[in-house]
């Protein structure tokens, strides 16, 4: 239905996962089956590449500390032999930069305030705002 009087944009809301940066979280299962009993595809089962799942979405609500998100992970996951750090680097280490996404949002920017709204974790939020910029 084409509008009466002329629209006015008011401001860019953008999302982060699959918008700016790409998300694989094969990848990340395949370095964690180098420290489980589980294989790649059997971890791949605890996630979803879309939503958020399980304690994921504990983690991600701010209703479990990292610290423990790594513990119930570790168990349900039969990791061994990890630490924290290791365990969030590799946790974290799905992300890469849409180059084209955000050279659009960047020039739309110019013109309009840009809004990011994400349902990302603190661990995701540290590691990307560090390694992607």
């Amino acid at each position: 239905m084409p509008a009466t009087r002329k629209q006015k944009i008011a401001a860019i809301i953008t999302d982060l996962g699959g918008v700016l940066i790409n998300v694989d979280k094969q990848h990340m299962c395949v370095k964690f089956a180098k420290h489980s009993s589980l294989s790649a595809e059997e971890l791949g089962t605890h996630f979803s590449q879309t939503v958020l799942t399980g304690h994921e979405i504990e983690l991600g609500t701010g209703r479990m500390k990292p610290q423990r998100f790594y513990e119930l992970v570790s168990k349900d996951l039969k990791l061994k032999g990890l630490s924290f750090k290791t365990f969030n680097r590799i946790y974290s280490d799905r992300f890469t930069r849409k180059n084209d996404s955000i050279a659009l949002i960047r020039k739309l920017s110019r013109n309009y305030p840009v809004v990011l709204l994400s349902n990302t974790n603190a661990l995701h939020y540290a590691y990307w705002s560090k390694t992607l910029g």
